[in-house]
């Protein structure tokens, strides 16, 4: 963000903060839920596995999830 605006990091990381603040709202008011929270999303794991084991997760999911 700093980079692209050609902005601080300390301006670039306040416009994050407040960007992910509004989003969080609006998302907490219109679905009911809670922003962030595990139950929320359809999967969630911890990416510390790596890329390659994150991608082969996420396509045995996927092959799950449309039944193949």
């Amino acid at each position: 963000v700093a980079e692209r605006n050609q902005l601080t990091e300390k301006k670039a990381k306040d416009i994050i903060e407040k960007t992910d603040k509004s989003r969080a709202s609006y998302y907490n008011y219109y679905t009911s839920k809670k922003w962030g929270k595990a139950d929320s999303y359809h999967l969630c794991f911890n990416s510390s596995i790596g890329i390659d084991n994150s991608v082969e997760l996420i396509e045995q999911f996927v092959k799950m999830k449309l039944g193949r």
